[in-house]
């Protein structure tokens, strides 16, 4: 009994004090901050070339089969005077929990009945969630350099050489091309979003059996859950320039930084807000 009494507390505190009772860092367990540093990195670089590659390597191929007479008028000039707005959202969630169980069996014969059982619980959790945004010129990424392959660092989820961003913008650009949907003035924005999920946990079951007591007999003792959930979301629409002001001679326009136009920018709003909402959902399950 000795022994029980100082290895639940030691057990506890090694799964409790690494679990859920601080700020998880970005890197996984194990690594150093120096990593996680290096992964933000990764993406965000990773992230970038995606957007140049795929919008300039279609405006670009766009405008040399007009000037080689390939085409008789460009299929992508809608483009030019559109903007792109990103957000990236990494966010990491650790849980750590106990739960003992003791069921005491009393010194009475063995065709006895009756036995005590009790359980407990303790939980902890923590979340961490960041985010960055940036906004592109489709004019300046068309005028861009185009990021080299071995440039991008390549890996899983975000880290991808490919984020599929280039497939569905070629299948906005032919249904343009080919008169099924006129994109300008009937669509005013583009959206490409993605979302990688990935839940790791491990549990501990010891057992102790006494002539007694049968400490931990059903169920976990010990478990710890991490969840990484990376989403990105890109919306391409019309860039708006303009902003009504307020004067000493009344409301005016001024020009302002270019940003996306108001149908393009509220629906990246409203995606934003639901991606907070699936990330609190799923925080509470």
């Amino acid at each position: 009994m000795l022994r029980i009494r100082f290895a639940i507390p030691l057990m506890t505190s090694f799964l409790i004090g690494g679990c859920g009772t601080y700020i998880p860092g970005l890197e996984e367990p194990l690594s150093s901050p120096a990593d996680g540093q290096q992964l933000v990195q990764s993406i965000v670089q990773n992230i970038d070339c995606e957007i140049r590659n795929a919008i300039g390597d279609i405006i670009r191929t766009d405008k040399e089969e007009f000037r080689t007479g390939f085409r008789k008028s460009r299929q992508t000039a809608w483009l030019d005077n559109w903007g792109v707005q990103t957000t990236l959202t990494l966010q990491v969630n650790e849980r750590g929990a106990i739960n003992p169980s003791a069921k005491w069996l009393p010194p009475s014969p063995a065709s006895a009945i009756f036995t005590l059982a009790g359980a407990g619980s303790l939980s902890t959790e923590a979340t961490r969630i960041n985010k960055m945004g940036s906004y592109y010129s489709v004019a300046q990424i068309a005028n861009g350099i185009r990021c080299a392959p071995e440039s991008r660092p390549g890996g899983l989820f975000l880290l991808q050489n490919d984020l599929k961003l280039r497939e569905w913008l070629l299948d906005i650009v032919m249904l343009e091309g080919t008169g099924v949907a006129q994109i300008p003035p009937v669509k005013d924005l583009i959206q490409h979003q993605v979302t990688f999920e990935v839940v790791s946990s491990g549990s501990l079951a010891p057992v102790w059996t006494l002539t007694q007591v049968v400490v931990n007999g059903d169920g976990s003792l010990l478990e710890a859950t991490r969840g990484r959930k990376h989403d990105l979301l890109i919306t391409l629409g019309p860039v708006d320039s303009t902003m009504v002001v307020n004067t000493p001679s009344g409301p005016r326009l001024a020009r302002v930084r270019s940003a996306l136009a108001s149908p393009a920018a509220n629906a990246h709003l409203a995606s934003e807000i639901g991606i907070a909402v699936s990330s609190a959902l799923r925080n509470t399950r």
